[in-house]
């Protein structure tokens, strides 16, 4: 039991670090084997050279789920933070736009920007849905479904870019 807490103290403190400094844990992504050659992995190997409870947890198979857990817990919790830091700003205001990942699939870019009690402005990315069309009927239910699965006030005004299939008179959002 205490190998196991050594264990996770180490990973905390890897993906702490990892995420502090904006770098990523996986390198080049290989289908096969990605967790395996992940920057993190090699960290972590680094680290099990001066910590045997490390050692012993990374000769263990598998521990891709761990990490990967792991990893989603600490994106819900600073999910969370963001999106009590929104409901207690009197404004708010949703962004969306459209992007394309390396391999070219379509995703919407979702974005806060708030204001705080000191009337501080602040943009806090939300997350990306991935998409095969950038229609107004996509952009709606994306919308609709941001502001219901976080609680968000749905009562809110809009402005656009002059994106023809946000603002046009006919299909417009």
């Amino acid at each position: 039991m205490i190998q196991a807490r050594v264990a996770l103290s180490k990973i905390s403190e890897t993906v702490h670090f990892l995420a502090r400094e904006g770098l990523p844990f996986r390198g080049s992504y290989d289908a096969v084997s990605h967790i395996e050659n992940s920057k993190f992995i090699h960290i972590l190997k680094l680290r099990a050279g001066d910590v045997s409870e490390l050692k012993a947890w990374l000769n263990q198979s598998p521990h891709h789920n761990i990490i990967e857990e792991i990893l989603k817990l600490l994106a819900d919790s600073v999910l969370r933070n963001i999106l009590l830091k929104v409901k207690q700003s009197k404004y708010f205001a949703l962004m969306l736009d459209e992007t394309s990942d390396v391999s070219k699939l379509e995703q919407i870019s979702i974005t806060v920007s708030y204001v705080t009690n000191d009337l501080v402005i602040r943009e806090q990315f939300l997350e990306f849905y991935e998409t095969k069309e950038i229609t107004t009927e996509v952009l709606f239910r994306t919308v609709k479904d941001v502001l219901t699965r976080f609680d968000l006030d749905i009562n809110c005004d809009q402005c656009y870019d002059g994106a023809a299939n946000i603002s046009g008179q006919v299909s417009g959002l």
